[in-house]
């Protein structure tokens, strides 16, 4: 169970490291499903992609892991309304080409993302909780593999 789930961590770490340099390279896009209410929206796009970027490389580290857990937690937190906005609003949602269903899917996936970045803090667990993380974590990536 240790390989796969050291698999997993890597995999997650890429996606973070990946989504976000998407931040600087294509922030119109996240520009867009930031709300209408939120100040600031280029601040907040450099400023979540540094902090995407920064757990997603410590998580990679096993000294820094808990602390690169709680940076994506954080993340995730607070990127919430975005895909709250992406649900309540038909015009993103085309935008972004998402259906509603589609972007209420999305944005329950941020449940299993926060579990998943919680289970990168422990070493071992017992054997049910190792299998019930290494499952939502495949369902995870392959939902968004499939965006």
């Amino acid at each position: 169970m240790y390989l796969i789930k050291k698999l997993i961590l890597y995999i997650y770490s890429i996606f973070y490291i990946y989504i976000g340099i998407k931040h600087f390279i294509n922030s119109n896009f996240f520009y867009l499903i930031i709300p209408p209410f939120i100040p600031f929206k280029n601040f907040i796009i450099y400023f979540t992609g540094i902090i995407e970027i920064t757990g997603g490389l410590l998580i990679i580290f096993k000294k820094f892991r808990t602390f690169g857990s709680y940076i994506i937690i954080f993340l995730l937190i607070i990127v919430f309304p975005a895909n709250i906005y992406i649900v309540v609003s038909k015009n993103i949602q085309e935008v972004v080409n998402l259906s509603f269903s589609g972007s209420l899917i999305r944005s329950f996936f941020q449940i299993p993302l926060i579990l998943v970045a919680s289970w990168f803090r422990y070493d071992k667990m017992n054997n049910f909780a190792e299998l019930f993380y290494v499952i939502i974590s495949i369902i995870t990536i392959i939902y968004f593999l499939t965006l």
